[in-house]
């Protein structure tokens, strides 16, 4: 499988943070939904764990859950550890991590609306060599005092704070799939769909999680202009994901409609370039299409 030819457009600058959209030259994925158009169960386990919980499609297509996405209520909120694709009417066991470290009580069930993690506690599921659970936790309590405190350490009360008007956040373009976001200056990510539908059902929860980064990060005061990234860098970007290339991982079948949908989970080639991701096997002879993939530069601080 190779990364199909992405085309960068003009970033624009949001606080910190540099925002690219990006298109791809080639068919869009049919036959799956993502975001709130999902009818999810998301339920802890009979005997309910931390690290996982039980998701159950009850909708007639194959459903997209990206990592990163808030599973909010349970036993405790938490955020998807991987992309999984769920076909129709089937029950994966997926991994986890706890956003709310002060509380273990509540119902069985979660919601799942598509909301997304922000960028630095996202970045923490890609950290090598750290207690991942640990190092959540830590990124979450980094937002305390910023807008709110709260009881029980839990990321969704600095999510549900109401945007500060002057933050104005770019608007999603035609036909767009992805977005690359730097911060303070470098690249940090790429996120990319199979079609502009999907993207579109993630793109304004995904510009809201970057609020609380926007201001914990902010330039302040007397410290000049923030640090931009040049359309160079984020091309350059797409071309070191593209030379390393992808390992694949499990093959599985999945029900969407009428149809079965062959899958298969991928990651980077290179450990300075943390990826994973989803792709639809191609039929005779086509090449696979990326559903999800998200990279990360290791090399950013936020990785760090």
């Amino acid at each position: 499988m190779k990364l199909p030819q992405l085309h960068v457009g003009f970033g624009t600058q949001c606080g910190s943070a540099t925002i690219f959209p990006v298109w791809a030259d080639s068919p869009e994925t049919q036959g799956l939904v993502t975001g709130s158009e999902t009818q999810l169960v998301v339920q802890e386990l009979p005997t309910p764990e931390v690290g996982r919980l039980t998701v159950t499609n009850m909708g007639a297509k194959a459903a997209l859950l990206t990592e990163g996405q808030l599973l909010e209520s349970g036993q405790q909120h938490r955020i998807a550890e991987q992309t999984v694709l769920i076909g129709a009417s089937e029950t994966a066991v997926i991994n986890v991590l706890c956003v709310e470290k002060g509380r273990w009580s509540g119902s069985a069930e979660h919601r799942s609306s598509g909301r997304r993690a922000p960028l630095q506690v996202h970045a923490g599921l890609h950290r090598t060599g750290t207690d991942r659970q640990s190092d959540v936790w830590h990124r979450v309590h980094r937002y305390e005092g910023s807008r709110t405190t709260s009881a029980t350490g839990s990321l969704l009360d600095h999510l549900d704070q109401p945007r500060p008007q002057d933050i104005v956040l770019p608007n999603i373009v035609d036909g767009q799939r992805g977005v690359i976001i730097g911060f303070d200056g470098r690249v940090l990510s790429l996120e990319l769909f199979g079609s502009h539908k999907l993207f579109r059902q993630h793109y304004a929860e995904l510009m809201e999680s970057m609020v609380p980064d926007l201001l914990l990060f902010n330039t302040p005061a007397g410290r000049g202009a923030p640090a931009i990234v040049r359309a160079q860098s984020a091309r350059d970007f797409i071309v070191a994901i593209a030379s390393n290339g992808f390992v694949f991982r499990d093959h599985a079948e999945h029900r969407s409609g009428n149809r079965t949908i062959p899958a298969r989970r991928f990651e980077g080639n290179h450990p300075q370039l943390p990826l994973k991701g989803v792709s639809i096997e191609g039929t005779d002879g086509a090449d696979p299409q990326i559903a999800h993939l998200i990279a990360w530069n290791g090399k950013h601080s936020m990785l760090a």
